[in-house]
């Protein structure tokens, strides 16, 4: 399920009682995704362009961390000019 969510973008709900390894697990399970995602070993998902043989491209980011982004360089730059 893990790998749904990641290959979509969406957002999971994954339930487990305390103590049974649900973080490692996530943690474990996105950076698996993450590497064969690089490789361009994942088929079938909508992370790869129909008909493309090579990696899928990389996911534009979204509106709200462009924008932050955007505004850390602004405050930075008004850091800069007030020393």
């Amino acid at each position: 399920e893990a790998f749904d969510v990641l290959a979509t973008g969406g957002i999971g709900v994954f339930e487990s009682p305390t103590g049974t390894g649900k973080s490692l697990s996530l943690i474990c399970s996105s950076l698996t995704w993450l590497e064969a995602h690089l490789k361009g070993e994942l088929e079938g998902t909508d992370t790869q362009a129909a008909g493309s043989t090579g990696p899928a491209e990389a996911l534009p980011e979204p509106d709200w961390i462009e924008e932050e982004t955007r505004d850390l360089k602004r405050r930075g730059m008004e850091d800069a000019f007030a020393h």
